[in-house]
């Protein structure tokens, strides 16, 4: 750029000089010297926010990446986190409900008590297995007809030969 702004400026001198306007060749000069440096100043200026343009992209891009992934990770655990207490709660509901099923063995012994007048385990004498036992009681026996009694010991027999138990 200089050189080309040299010759032409040599150019300007010397037709500056041969019509007798050497002050105004001499400010053309300076004028087309600032003029180079201006340009060059603009085209280093440009390659520098170039340059820091992207180094601040990347370093800002890599710091929030790195930010947005740990928060969205954070979240992510916590979701799943969060789903599974409610799907442990789900199953954990589940788990104790059946447990609270009575099994086949423990319905027999309550049939049994039932039939031979016991009550109920909390003794709370309010309940139908408490106000037949006390009916039993006072009565002095089974209030359930033989028959009944009967029927309910061969099913009681052809239940525990299926599970082979007998």
């Amino acid at each position: 750029m200089d050189a080309i702004v040299s010759s032409g400026s040599d150019n300007v001198r010397g037709v500056a000089a041969q019509d007798g306007h050497e002050d105004q060749a001499a400010a053309l000069y300076r004028l087309a010297m600032l003029a180079a440096e201006l340009v060059d100043a603009i085209g280093d200026q440009a390659t520098r926010d170039r340059e820091s343009y992207e180094t601040g992209w990347q370093a800002g891009w890599k710091a929030a990446s790195e930010e947005f992934f740990q928060h969205g990770w954070e979240v992510g655990y916590g979701r799943a986190h969060a789903e599974m207490d409610e799907w442990w709660a789900i199953l954990g509901a589940r788990v104790r409900a059946m447990a609270k099923v009575p099994t086949m063995d423990e319905r027999f012994a309550m049939d049994r008590e039932y039939a031979a007048g016991v009550p109920c385990r909390s003794a709370c004498g309010s309940c139908s297995r408490c106000i037949r036992a006390d009916a039993f009681e006072r009565h002095g026996g089974d209030l359930v007809p033989a028959e009944a009694a009967e029927a309910i010991e061969p099913l009681a027999k052809v239940i525990e030969l299926k599970r082979g138990v007998a």
